[in-house]
């Protein structure tokens, strides 16, 4: 099955919201028992051949320093479940994924020439919609699938309609209040995959 899944990470592979530098002292509203169900989620798209990346707008090295933390704590190989991360470089690009990032807001049409910190963060926002987009790219070629065989989940809104508009209508948003009952995000995302999971090997046996 020639099928990619590509998580965003923050409140949509764990709970809280780490800024983007998470640290392993903090469970960011995140116990065990979630990051149990995480990697079995996981590991039922990785039997199906099912690869998986993250996409975030956090730190490369933080994400994944956290994520082999606690996944080692209950278990599970950080390694064997994820192969790949793509994401900010340091701490600067969080805010400002290009070295160049007002000629590039500029020329793109993304912000006047005169920024206020609202406007400012709003393009920040926008930019890092294209910037999840570029990195969706680079996972299709990358793994040389279609982009309607690209699975994208993110709790930010504007970077899953970006990438529907540029083809990647397989993007989900991942929301906080889905269920009244659960009102989390990754409960939310331990819900709709293996939905979505079961949608996708039914139609693998009807071919």
């Amino acid at each position: 099955m020639s099928v990619i899944f590509v998580f965003d990470f923050d409140q949509t592979l764990i709970m809280g919201h780490t800024g983007g530098q998470p640290t392993i002292d903090d469970d960011y509203e995140t116990d065990d028992s979630l990051i149990i169900k995480l990697c079995e989620t996981l590991k039922s798209l990785l039997v199906n051949n099912i690869s998986i990346y993250i996409n975030t707008r956090g730190v490369v090295e933080d994400v994944r320093n956290y994520l082999q933390h606690r996944f080692h704590k209950v278990g599970e190989n950080f390694d064997t479940l994820i192969k790949g991360v793509f994401g900010a470089e340091n701490e600067e690009q969080i805010s400002n994924p290009y070295s160049n990032t007002l000629e590039f807001w500029y020329a793109n049409n993304i912000v006047s020439s005169k920024l206020d910190i609202a406007t400012l963060k709003d393009a920040s926002t926008r930019v890092w919609a294209f910037q999840k987009t570029a990195f969706l790219n680079k996972i299709a070629e990358q793994e040389n699938v279609d982009k309607e065989c690209v699975y994208f989940f993110d709790d930010t809104e504007i970077n899953i309609q970006y990438a529907k508009v540029c083809g990647y209508n397989n993007s989900f948003v991942i929301n906080s209040e889905y269920d009244s009952d659960k009102p989390c995000f990754l409960a939310h995302t331990l819900e709709l995959v293996p939905q979505l999971l079961s949608r996708l090997l039914v139609n693998v046996g009807d071919t």
